[in-house]
């Protein structure tokens, strides 16, 4: 178990990882914390942002460290204001790696929710 600012403990993590799951406050990440996630290499990131702009910044700069952006869904999370919680799925483009989107076979049902 690790307390801290993400920004200040990853950097001194070596290895790779699965996944990893970005969920910043309204500043966004780091630019050392993107580089640090990146060098872990995790096949998926899971970005969960609550300001478009930090968080298109924050894709952009985890584009420069090889992910593409493969999907983006906007959740409502807090209903009659302005406010939005955005969920974004970015990939490793790796040479041999090829994207196959997942729908799982209740996804219709759960279109109509």
């Amino acid at each position: 178990y690790y307390a801290g600012a993400a920004e200040d403990l990853l950097p001194k993590f070596s290895g790779t990882a699965a996944a990893a799951v970005l969920d910043p406050p309204r500043r966004g990440c780091e630019p050392s914390l993107l580089k640090a996630v990146a060098s872990l290499a995790p096949e998926r990131i899971v970005y969960i942002s609550c300001n478009p702009a930090t968080l298109a910044r924050d894709v952009g700069l985890l584009r420069e460290h090889g992910y593409a952006l493969a999907r983006i869904e906007a959740v409502d999370m807090f209903p009659q204001t302005e406010h939005v919680e955005t969920v974004c799925l970015l990939y490793h483009q790796k040479k041999d790696f090829i994207y196959v989107p997942y729908e799982p076979k209740d996804a219709e049902y759960l279109k109509n929710i």
